[in-house]
C-alpha cells in the first residue's frame, strides 16, 4: 500500500505526504543586515526586494530598509522610512512605486503613509489615513486604487475602509465592514470584487475573539455584503487565490487561541466554503505563496495548543488537483511572522521573523525552488 500510495502521489507531485523526499529545496542566501520581524518584502520591478520596516528584538520599530539582490545573494541599504513602523502594509502600485501605510510606530498606531520610488531609491510622505490602524488589509483593486480595511489602533477593532487614490495621493472613506476586525485576510477575486475572511474582533475581553464571517467588497459601489461564513473561526491565518479563482483559506488561530491544521475553500461562483485536506502540522503567522506551477507553498509560523508554543521550520506543498499536502521540506530556521517574495526566477524568498518569541528576531534568509 505504501508503495501503491508514492507512486499515485508522484504522479500528482506529492511525494512527500507518503513519508518520501521533500518536494523542493531550500538554500540559504545572504542575511539582512538588521534582524526583524513583522516586517514586509515587496517585489520590485528591476526583479529585487524591498525588505521595510519591522521590529526588532527591542521590540522598537524599525525605519531601516535593505534591498535583496537575486543575482548575488544579497542584501544591501537602502533608504529609510520616513517613519519607523511594524504590522503594517506595503503595496506594489501600477506605477511601480511601493505604497506603505499605517502600522505601529514610536508614536503609537499610525496614520501616515509613505511611497518608495525605485527609479530615485528614496521616500517621500503621501497623503495620511483618516484613522490611524495597524494589522490591517491593503488591497490593490483593478482601478489602480488600494483597499485598506479593518485593523487596530488605540480604542479597538476597527470596521473603518479607506481608499487611496495614487492620481491624487489621497484617501476617501468606503463603506464599513459589518464587523469590526484585524489579522484577516483580503483576497482579490476574479470579479474584482475583495473577499475579508475572518480575523478577531480585538480584545473586548482581554482576549482576542476568532471571527468565521466573511464580507465582499462590491469595488464599483463601494459597498460591503456578508458572504458564507468560514465553518471554523479564525484569525492570523493565510488566503491564497489559486487558479481556479477559488480562495484557500489556511490555518490560523481558533477561538481558543490554538494552531488549526483546516484548510477551506472558498468558491466565489456560490459564496460557500468547502473543506479540503488538511496541514500535516498546524500553524498561524505562517507564509502562504502561491508558486508559478500553480501550488500553494505554506511555510513556517507558529503552533501552539494547551500544552505550550513552538516556532515552526516545516514547509507544506498543497496540489489544487488531488486537494492534498506533502513535505516542502524546511526553511532552515524556524520562525513567524516572517517575510516572503517571489522573484522572477520562481524561487521563493523567506527572510527575517521571530524565532521563538517577540525578542528574538531573526536575519537569516533563504530561498525555496521547486
Amino acid at each position: 500500500m505504501r508503495a501503491d500510495c508514492a507512486a499515485v502521489l508522484a504522479l500528482a507531485g506529492l511525494a512527500g505526504a507518503c513519508g518520501g523526499p521533500a518536494i523542493g529545496t531550500w538554500t540559504n542566501t545572504g542575511a539582512l543586515a538588521t534582524a526583524r520581524a513583522s516586517c514586509t518584502a515587496t517585489p520590485l520591478p528591476a526583479g529585487t526586494v524591498l525588505a521595510t520596516g519591522g521590529t526588532d528584538a527591542s521590540g522598537n520599530a524599525l525605519a531601516s530598509t535593505e534591498l535583496y539582490d537575486p543575482a548575488r545573494g544579497s542584501w544591501s541599504a537602502a533608504s529609510p522610512l520616513v517613519t519607523g513602523r511594524y504590522a503594517h502594509t506595503a503595496t506594489r502600485l501600477p506605477s511601480g512605486e511601493l505604497l506603505v501605510v499605517g502600522g505601529f510606530g514610536a508614536t503609537g498606531f499610525l496614520a501616515s503613509a509613505e511611497l518608495f520610488d525605485p527609479a530615485s531609491g528614496s521616500w517621500k510622505a503621501t497623503g495620511s489615513l483618516a484613522a490611524a490602524r495597524a494589522w490591517h488589509t491593503a488591497t490593490l483593486l483593478a482601478s489602480g486604487k488600494v483597499l485598506v480595511a479593518g485593523g487596530l489602533d488605540g480604542s479597538g477593532a476597527l470596521a473603518s475602509c479607506e481608499l487611496y487614490d495614487p492620481a491624487s495621493g489621497s484617501w476617501t472613506g468606503t463603506g464599513s465592514l459589518a464587523t469590526p476586525r484585524l489579522h484577516a485576510t483580503a483576497t482579490l477575486l476574479p470579479s474584482g470584487a475583495v473577499l475579508i475572511a475572518g480575523g478577531s474582533d480585538g480584545f473586548p475581553n482581554g482576549s482576542p475573539n476568532a471571527l468565521a464571517s466573511c464580507e465582499l467588497y462590491d469595488a464599483a459601489g463601494g459597498r460591503w455584503s456578508p458572504t458564507g461564513p468560514l465553518a471554523t473561526a479564525r484569525y492570523a491565518h493565510t488566503a491564497t487565490r489559486l487558479p481556479s479563482g477559488q480562495v484557500a483559506t489556511v490555518g490560523g488561530l481558533d477561538a481558543s487561541g490554538n494552531s488549526i491544521a483546516g484548510v477551506e475553500l472558498f468558491d466565489p461562483a456560490t459564496g460557500s466554503w468547502a473543506g479540503t485536506g488538511a496541514l500535516a502540522t498546524a500553524r498561524a503567522y505562517h507564509l502562504a505563496t502561491l508558486l508559478p506551477s500553480g501550488r500553494l507553498l505554506i511555510a513556517a509560523g507558529y503552533y501552539i495548543d494547551s500544552n505550550g508554543a513552538n516556532s515552526l521550520d516545516g514547509a507544506e506543498l498543497y496540489d489544487p488537483a488531488s486537494g492534498s499536502w506533502g513535505s516542502a521540506g524546511s526553511v532552515g530556521d524556524a520562525r513567524y511572522a516572517a517575510a516572503a517574495a517571489l522573484l522572477p526566477s520562481g524561487q521563493l524568498l523567506v527572510a527575517g521573523g521571530f524565532a521563538s518569541g517577540p525578542g528574538a528576531t531573526l536575519g537569516s534568509a533563504t530561498l525555496y525552488a521547486e
